[in-house]
């Protein structure tokens, strides 16, 4: 395990000359990971609702918070970067602040992205200042980090929930979530609209059967550092980095599932909830501020996916559990392509649609499936992991937009 997160420091970390454990990192062993982009005075609320929770739960919380914009941010989001930079580092030294003694309270660490070489370049956003913050968390030596952003306030029993995490030894848990209240009627529909299709989604996706149904949403995310070390750290994306890293995680934990019905929910559910802001934003390339502002501004409507969308996922998921408890996973390809083949009487009691046969072929998707067959030895349960790792959440969504084109 400590060789995980060593080689991870040595290699990958932009934070490798830090000393790994401290003395003060053992009196905050919890840290909370912040983004933030133009989030003055949003962050106020935040770090208070952190401090409430920390103070409610007797638990200390190192609140880190990458302060970042790119080099070409307009000049008002800088000027609300560098205030917000000062106005964090004064609370930090006073309000928020505490001793390594107490038994509550939010230490704040300000890493400062807005000026010089430091100034994202075109191509880096809020992926990258997470993995800034997370790096930063590994190599101060915490054992869990958590990820928040700045405009989401989190219930009274957070912090205690993180501190269950540290003390069962999780390795990776999400929670619930539900937004705040919006600033319009129309926003509020839209974010009502926006969260029922997020949650709807997720239980439509356990449904069918795959263990890729998590809410991708960065505030979800609790890791152990020596999970996020074997996953390999936040990914730099413009948007969408907490789906690439939730689809990760929810691998690793599959591989260590020991029977086949611990495959569909591997990952546990934290008892806390976050709640973010329901607002507009242009910040990224897509998720809950920019729909909105699509939404709100009448250039689109919330794409609910069709129910026969996901019968097909869950008729094709459902079809391989049925070859492979038969002992034939080897002849799933040919019984998914063929509709005459030799097994195919007395395993299809409902066809798949052609479009499902034709989304494989396009995308290649047995290739090398006798070679996986072989490497799992045939194994039921092998077969299984080896099968959703390959039919994972990236491809599920793929297969729903081409069945719906």
């Amino acid at each position: 395990m400590k060789d995980t997160k060593k080689k991870y420091l040595e290699k990958k970390s932009l934070f490798k000359m830090m000393q790994p454990c401290s003395d003060v990192s053992h009196s905050f062993p919890i840290a909370v990971c912040i983004p933030a982009y133009n989030e003055y005075p949003n962050i106020i609320k935040t770090l208070q609702s952190l401090a409430l929770s920390s103070a409610a739960c007797s638990v200390k919380i190192h609140a880190i918070i990458c302060v970042n914009n790119r080099e070409n941010s307009p000049i008002e989001v800088k000027q609300n970067n560098h205030f917000l930079v000062q106005m964090l580092n004064r609370i930090g030294e006073n309000e928020f602040f505490v001793e390594e003694s107490s038994t509550c309270g939010v230490k704040i660490t300000v890493l400062d992205y807005t000026d010089g070489k430091n100034q994202f370049s075109k191509g880096f956003g809020v992926g990258w200042a997470r993995k800034i913050a997370m790096d930063y968390a590994l190599a101060f030596g915490s054992e869990v980090i958590a990820c928040l952003d700045a405009d989401t306030l989190v219930s009274l029993d957070y912090c205690s929930e993180l501190e269950r995490f540290r003390h069962e030894k999780m390795d990776f848990a999400t929670m619930d979530f539900s937004h705040q209240d919006a600033s319009t009627p129309e926003l509020q529909d839209a974010i009502n609209c926006f969260e029922f299709w997020m949650k709807d989604h997720s239980r439509k996706l356990k449904e069918c059967g795959t263990p890729f149904h998590y809410m991708a949403l960065g505030s979800l995310i609790v890791v152990s550092s020596t999970m996020y070390a074997q996953i390999g750290g936040m990914k730099n994306r413009l948007a969408g980095e907490d789906f690439y890293f939730i689809q990760e995680a929810v691998k690793i934990l599959m591989s260590r599932c020991h029977s086949y019905s611990q495959i569909v929910e591997p990952v546990p559910l934290l008892n806390c909830q976050v709640y973010p802001e329901a607002r507009i934003s242009e910040r990224v390339l897509f998720g809950t501020g920019k729909t909105l502002s699509q939404v709100n501004g009448g250039r689109k409507q919330i794409r609910f996916y069709l129910d026969s969308s996901y019968e097909e996922v869950m008729k094709f998921i459902a079809l391989f559990d049925e070859c492979n408890k038969k002992g034939l996973a080897s002849d799933f390809p040919s019984i998914v392509l063929s509709e005459t083949g030799e097994n195919s009487s007395e395993i299809l009691s409902e066809n798949l649609s052609k479009k499902v046969s034709a989304f494989l072929i396009q995308d290649n998707f047995f290739k090398n499936w006798d070679k996986m067959i072989q490497n799992t030895c045939n194994d039921e349960l092998k077969n299984a992991l080896s099968f959703h790792f390959k039919f994972d959440g990236l491809k599920i969504i793929r297969l729903i937009h081409f069945l719906e084109k």
